[in-house]
């Protein structure tokens, strides 16, 4: 009884391990023509997480579990939400102006 007890809270703690697990996204923001954004807000959807793309459109962000879906958003351009599907830390993304 002891040992399932002790295997239980193993399995457990592994569990909750692997659904709170972090990921570091980064990437470039672009526009059309392939320049690099500044100040475009890079959201975690379904978390308070936020950050933005500095002088060269480079951003990174901390994604948690399962909230895998960034949003894109800059004043100029249409709002764009990308799914991360893969553990790829590196992501592209171009905005379109308005």
């Amino acid at each position: 009884m002891r040992l399932l007890t002790y295997l239980m809270l193993i399995a457990l703690s592994i569990s909750m391990h692997l659904c709170y697990a972090q990921v570091t996204v980064r990437g470039v923001v672009t526009d059309e023509a392939g320049l690099p954004l500044s100040g475009v807000q890079v959201e975690v959807l379904g978390t308070q997480i936020v950050g933005s793309s500095d002088l060269d459109g480079k951003f990174q962000v901390q994604i948690v579990g399962k909230h895998r879906a960034l949003r894109f958003q800059h004043v100029a351009y249409i709002s764009y939400t990308k799914v991360i599907e893969e553990t790829s830390v590196l992501q592209y993304v171009k905005l379109v102006p308005v």
